[in-house]
């Protein structure tokens, strides 16, 4: 009677430790897109007009 309790907490355990280990992380830059990358982005949805984006572009490349 134990035996299936106890394996679905092992398998709640074992699936919480497998999504935990496939977040992305929040520290460091490794895979993460660079400060030119997003401000492209950004211009290329319209969240940043033309002059914001060469300002910053322009305080990047300083």
């Amino acid at each position: 009677m134990m035996v299936p309790a106890v394996l679905i907490i092992v398998g709640i355990v074992a699936a919480i430790a497998w999504g935990l280990g496939r977040a992305p992380s929040s520290s460091g830059s490794s895979g993460g897109a660079t400060a030119r990358e997003v401000l492209d982005a950004r211009y290329a949805r319209g969240e940043i007009t033309r002059d914001q984006y060469q300002q910053m572009k322009s305080d990047l490349d300083s």
